[in-house]
């Protein structure tokens, strides 16, 4: 869910595609874990539009990176492409994309709830997920 002047964007996921993205987090875990390992690339250097996986909380996902890194800074901001969320996260937990994981479409659509505005209650940076019946 982001905030915007013109509504509340949140990512939505279809129900009859649940098993596809269970499949996808798995190549993903099995391509890239574990989280913390010797295979990180501390000097690589990522650009917006970039596509990575990324270890989110132990979970690796597929990602877009939102704001380059520059200079020392060891963060990039990125965007979770199946549910939506926006994280910064260290460039240790970040490794290019393999080929084979961009077959999949994005599992989340973006949708604006126009006249919403998110007050100190709502959460800005998480994944929700809310069945989306077509």
């Amino acid at each position: 869910m982001t905030d915007a002047d013109d509504g509340v964007h949140v990512y939505l996921q279809s129900g009859d595609r649940v098993v596809q993205l269970e499949q996808m987090l798995d190549r993903l875990d099995e391509t890239y874990s574990p989280c913390d390992d010797d295979r990180a690339d501390e000097t690589a250097t990522y650009r917006p539009g970039d596509a990575i996986a990324v270890c989110v909380a132990t979970i690796w996902q597929r990602a877009m990176v939102l704001c380059d890194t520059v200079g020392a800074d060891t963060t990039v901001r990125v965007q979770c492409v199946d549910c939506g969320s926006v994280h910064d996260v260290d460039v240790g937990k970040v490794r290019r994309l393999n080929a084979e994981l961009t077959s999949e479409p994005m599992f989340a659509f973006e949708c604006r709830l126009v006249g919403v505005t998110a007050d100190a209650g709502m959460s800005l940076r998480h994944c929700f997920k809310f069945p989306l019946e077509t």
